[in-house]
């Protein structure tokens, strides 16, 4: 990925996940960047890193580990952190996703170190407009949204379900080259039946019950109407509480039970002329490109194309 674009230099730009190259840079690019000093000498190609976070991978004792190790590779280089997956799908969609994943959300509160998408919560009801406006980028394609509840048969685990969304558009990016800054993972926080959560010094969300269907559905319906106004994106999924997956596609909505390949290609089936083709220059610019996706247990099938 090019970097002469880029006006940020020395440490602010390998503090930028985005644009961070880590050992990848070139020394005309250490020169005019600012780097110089800051990195080791040796200037490594990107199958280089790659065999270095495997090499890294390997010595992790368990998935949930290797799930921790790679989360924290996405927040120091998503160049190298989404070829990771991409390099071998079948292998990566298991520790990325599920079954890890759910590891991951029991632990949440003890894994977490920075954030990632958004976290809104009950109490932002009445200005979830001005908190949406807080998320630096508005041209956002696909928008996943979970409240912790029902989430792989563990219950409603409340803000221990943000892994979920996290985790389900990170696929869209690793296994459909999606570029990463039009997609928002956000963790609706309405509160947990979880006592055991709710006792946790270190879970991170509200300590509260969830509020009744009706207040649910109104806290929701704010929502939706918001992060459209806000971002105006062509599809999103919802899973709040005890409703199961919905896909909402804009203008209008329409629901259904969706997997997250599904809505990816339900997302592709509903744009417009003009948005599919944004959609698909944004998608060449990502540096990450398209691959199949072997599903687990159905050797050769892949994405639809």
């Amino acid at each position: 990925m090019a970097n002469s674009d880029v006006s940020l230099g020395g440490t602010a730009l390998l503090n930028d996940p985005v644009h961070n190259r880590g050992t990848a840079f070139t020394e005309e690019e250490l020169t005019s960047h600012h780097l110089e000093g800051l990195l080791p000498a040796a200037v490594d190609d990107l199958p280089t890193q790659l065999k270095r976070v495997l090499g890294h991978l390997s010595a992790k004792p368990t998935a949930l580990e290797q799930y921790i190790y790679l989360q924290d590779l996405c927040d120091r280089n998503e160049t190298l952190f989404y070829t990771t997956p991409m390099s071998d799908p079948a292998r990566f969609v298991l520790i990325v996703y599920d079954p890890t994943i759910a590891d991951a959300c029991l632990t949440y509160g003890h894994i977490y170190r920075r954030p990632q998408g958004m976290y809104l919560n009950k109490r932002m009801k009445g200005h979830f407009a001005e908190v949406l406006a807080n998320w630096p980028v508005r041209d956002i394609c696909f928008i996943c949204v979970s409240s912790g509840g029902r989430i792989l048969g563990l219950g409603g685990i409340g803000a221990n379900g943000a892994p979920i969304p996290i985790g389900k558009l990170q696929l869209y990016t690793g296994c459909a080259a999606v570029p990463p800054d039009c997609l928002l993972p956000i963790h609706l926080d309405i509160g947990t039946t979880h006592a055991a959560l709710r006792a946790d010094p270190l879970y991170t969300g509200l300590r509260d019950e969830p509020p009744s269907p009706d207040e649910v559905d109104a806290l929701v319906d704010e929502f939706v109407e918001q992060q459209i106004e806000c971002f105006r994106a062509s599809a999103s999924t919802l899973r709040i509480g005890k409703v199961r997956t919905r896909s909402v596609f804009w203008p209008g909505i329409r629901t259904g039970t969706s997997s997250t390949m599904t809505a990816f290609r339900e997302l592709r089936a509903s744009q417009s002329p003009a948005s599919r083709q944004h959609f698909r220059s944004r998608t060449r610019s990502w540096p990450i490109r398209l691959r199949s996706l072997p599903a687990p247990g159905r050797p050769g099938s892949a994405l639809p194309t």
